[in-house]
């Protein structure tokens, strides 16, 4: 058997900080893609919401698919946008046009929503 390694204190402030942040900033993007669905907009941009969070755009990334993973939105994703349904609403962000489905870096294969195989109305 194993013990169990534990943190030094310090680290245990940072991991709870970075947890805090995290949970911040998903709520501010949240609200980011509330807010442009119920105006109609289009879907603010990972450059976008780096700056409202001030989190890298890697982070960005994530917290975009934290939500759609815990059900909260519903993402189509094209090659230089991508539409969000909020599904506590049904309210989208505005379509930019674009039909050109997004690949995945590196793939052949095109990118399908996790949450559904929809086609957007």
């Amino acid at each position: 058997m194993t013990a169990k390694a534990t943190l030094p204190a310090y680290l245990d402030d940072l991991v709870a900080t970075h947890r805090r942040a995290t949970k911040e900033a998903r709520g501010i993007v949240y609200r980011a893609l509330f807010r442009a669905a119920r105006r109609g907009e289009r879907c603010p941009t990972a450059d976008d919401l780096c700056d409202i969070t001030g989190m890298s755009l890697t982070g960005t990334v994530y917290i975009v698919q934290n939500l759609e993973a815990r059900g909260l939105i519903r993402v189509w994703r094209f090659q230089k946008s991508r539409v969000v349904e909020i599904v506590a609403t049904g309210e989208r962000t505005a379509a930019s046009g674009e039909t050109i489905p997004h690949r995945a870096r590196g793939t052949r294969q095109i990118h399908k929503p996790r949450a559904q195989r929809m086609v957007m109305a």
